[in-house]
């Protein structure tokens, strides 16, 4: 008495490899692995393999998932894996600003380098620039002090106030004497002070006459 000899499907497993990419840019060439293949069988078995991933753009990790192979002499199952969008470089530049002693600060601006998709400054939260302190003449150091983003990793580049000397416009009083007498003390009006500055600000003030 015969018997049948019956042959069962192999177990052939599909495994996504992971995948990364950076915000902005196109999805990679999604891959796999197989594991179970007897004989010399290959890949080139595997008909109408499918691999898809959740839709998303913005930082973070989104599952791949593999489905609809089949496999002539095989039982096909999967192994998903996920697709991690990283933050892409973005570097924040303060511009060089310029003021008058005595002035007020003008409004700090930044210039951006690197956004995509359509991203402007709207993309960056909390920006908040920072100054050395100071009111005298000289540059002082313009800086990032805060920033975040969801989507871009920051880099920072300072930039600089300048502050520039005030005009200031100094007027000899008039003055008299009898002939035959010294000259009087000669005084002088400062037009253009700022900063609740005094005559001190003004030093080794001679006059002349002629």
């Amino acid at each position: 008495e015969y018997a049948d000899l019956v042959i069962l499907p192999r177990p052939l497993i599909v495994s996504v490899r992971p995948a990364t990419k950076v915000y902005g840019s196109n999805d990679p060439k999604f891959t796999v692995a197989y594991d179970g293949f007897a004989f010399d069988d290959t890949s080139a078995l595997v008909q109408g393999l499918k691999i898809t991933r959740k839709a998303g753009q913005n930082v973070g990790t989104y599952p791949i998932v593999a489905s609809n192979a089949t496999a002539e002499n095989y039982v096909v199952s999967y192994e998903n894996s996920r697709l991690s969008i990283l933050k892409k470089d973005l570097t924040i530049t303060v511009l060089d600003q310029v003021k008058v002693y005595g002035d007020a600060d003008p409004v700090f601006t930044v210039s951006y380098y690197g956004f995509v998709l359509g991203d402007d400054a709207g993309a960056v939260s909390d920006l908040l620039i920072n100054r050395n302190s100071g009111e005298m003449v000289g540059d002082y150091v313009l800086s990032v002090a805060q920033a975040a983003s969801n989507n871009y990793q920051l880099s920072f580049v300072s930039g600089k106030l300048t502050i520039q000397k005030a005009a200031l416009t100094l007027k000899v009083d008039d003055a008299m004497k009898v002939e035959g007498e010294e000259d009087p003390v000669f005084t002088f009006t400062l037009q253009g002070l700022k900063n609740n500055d005094t005559k001190d600000a003004v030093k080794n003030v001679t006059f002349q006459r002629e």
